[in-house]
């Protein structure tokens, strides 16, 4: 399992730390921050998840792509392409694509 830890630089801090959570098999495309600083993760199996700190920590999903760019998937094999997170807030996602036919 990925492990993470957020520092606060300027308090000389160690706000959060835990486990990273990924769809088994996955590896990790994306972790950054959202608007309002919450961490956020995306892997190759369509799942983004925000860090929820409450309650000891959890990684929520926010969106889940159903039928995922992946090796095998028959629905997607003629489609070549990946999600693009353009904004992630506490009320909104917004994506991009670069999907396009084979």
């Amino acid at each position: 399992m990925l492990e993470f830890k957020v520092y606060n630089i300027a308090n000389q801090t160690q706000p959060i730390r835990g486990g990273l959570s990924l769809t088994p098999g996955s590896c990790l495309t994306r972790f950054g921050f959202s608007e309002e600083g919450q961490l956020s993760s995306y892997d190759p199996m369509g799942v983004l998840r925000v860090f929820n700190n409450q309650f000891g920590g959890s990684w929520v999903p926010r969106f889940r792509d159903k039928e995922p760019n992946v090796k095998g998937n028959k629905a997607k094999k003629n489609i070549i392409g990946t999600w693009f997170i353009l904004l992630l807030d506490a009320t909104h996602l917004l994506l991009n694509t670069n999907f396009r036919k084979r």
